[in-house]
């Protein structure tokens, strides 16, 4: 639904502006579509109070989108019929929430966002604002959010982008296993899919678990996407930056407002196509532990990265390391890195050969998470290696050697 709209703005706006300003009207539309939501729900919780005490809670909850000095409610559905209260009231609000939506005032002024309101433009514009006024975000699951946000990245960007699967980015959160009060750093996560998934995680086991994410992402769009993806799935205490986090990792300002050294307590990162060595960038910001998504040929027996993989086994800090379906992600794995490794965890790998599995399903995922977990061997799945073993196979890392895939154990699950 929501990429047929945007395709059609593609068509109406193609000529006139950079297609990417679309992404203003997207985002203005959906977050006055949630606030209006919010305030629906806080009128079932708080029938008798005051609309003014309402659009405070909301302001709270959502975003500042009203306006308390000039007593305005600054939503799409009071400003669409004029372009001049429109971009007022879209300026307004980028000035109640200058830190939160710098990313957005940047986009609107490289892309010629403004001159929509300028003499015949206009016409351009209220096409637009009678397209998007069409959609209404406020009831959209993510699956439909998340198709929309590829679906940008594959049209206003040139970069090839690698996109973490849903049900990778569950587990990842299964097995970090995010606690109260703990930082979680991805520094390449895309439109933050993996932090969301972390951040529902922790929720679900504690709705008032107070955890603070922060992402970093050296694509611009992926990276306002991301921002986007915080705001509308209520995430207050997650931030993302912009850039290559290997050349300048910029989030670490935003962790030594918790730890001095600017480390997380847990790390997760894809890091497909990406070079080896930047899992030693991974791991030295991790503090407890991290999860890293990396091609199967990474860290398993190729000369290029054989002194990572040395490293890394003799000091003792992989925990495990799962083969993910073929159907889920074809011929990647997931490194655990742990710091804190229990007793009987000291001096071995646990190897889990997820690819016997068809999918991640949900019941998949906690079989896997369970596994990890309990540190436990299972039949034709699980296997736990001492780490003397694997120095004579030349510290390699490659699961199937450790646990061969002959057939699948679990067709279905």
């Amino acid at each position: 639904m929501i990429v047929n709209l945007l395709e059609k703005g593609n068509n109406i706006i193609d000529g006139f502006a950079d297609k990417k300003a679309l992404l203003v009207f997207l985002f203005y539309k959906a977050i006055s579509d949630r606030y209006l939501a919010e305030l629906e729900n806080i009128e079932k919780e708080k029938p008798n109070l005051k609309d003014i005490k309402k659009y405070l809670i909301a302001n709270v909850r959502t975003l500042n989108l009203y306006d308390v000095d000039n007593k305005k409610l600054l939503i799409w559905h009071n400003v669409k019929n004029s372009p001049n209260e429109f971009i007022n009231a879209l300026n307004k609000i980028l000035e109640l929430n200058k830190n939160t939506l710098a990313k957005l005032r940047k986009l609107m002024e490289n892309t010629n966002f403004y001159s929509l309101f300028e003499g015949e433009n206009k016409i351009i514009l209220e096409k637009l604002i009678n397209l998007f006024s069409k959609a209404d975000f406020s009831k959209l699951d993510y699956n439909t959010l998340e198709d929309t946000y590829k679906w940008i990245l594959q049209q206003f960007t040139s970069e090839k982008q690698v996109y973490t699967p849903r049900e990778v980015s569950k587990l990842l959160a299964y097995l970090i296993e995010p606690q109260d009060e703990e930082v979680i750093l991805d520094p390449a996560c895309s439109f933050a899919s993996t932090l969301r998934e972390i951040y529902m995680y922790a929720k679900n086991k504690d709705k008032n678990a107070n955890i603070v994410l922060v992402g970093q992402e050296q694509n611009e769009i992926a990276s306002l996407l991301a921002e986007l993806n915080f705001i509308l799935s209520k995430m207050k205490n997650a931030k993302v930056f912009t850039g290559d986090f290997s050349v300048y990792p910029k989030f670490k300002e935003e962790i030594k407002k918790f730890y001095k050294d600017g480390k997380a307590d847990k790390v997760v990162a894809n890091l497909i196509n990406l070079n080896p060595n930047k899992i030693k960038t991974i791991n030295h910001y991790a503090r407890k532990m991290g999860a890293i998504v990396i091609d199967n040929n990474s860290l398993s027996n190729e000369e290029k990265d054989k002194n990572i993989r040395e490293n890394f086994v003799k000091n003792d800090i992989i925990d495990a390391v799962i083969l993910l379906p073929q159907k889920t992600l074809n011929n990647c794995k997931i490194i655990v890195l742990n710091k804190e490794k229990k007793d009987k965890r000291k001096g071995k790998i646990l190897f889990i050969n997820a690819s016997k599995f068809n999918s991640l399903s949900e019941k998949n995922i906690k079989k896997i998470a369970k596994i990890y977990k309990e540190f436990k061997e299972e039949k034709g799945i699980s296997k736990i290696v001492d780490i003397k073993n694997i120095e004579k196979n030349k510290f390699n890392l490659d699961v199937s050697l450790y646990t061969p895939s002959k057939n699948k154990i679990f067709r279905k699950l």
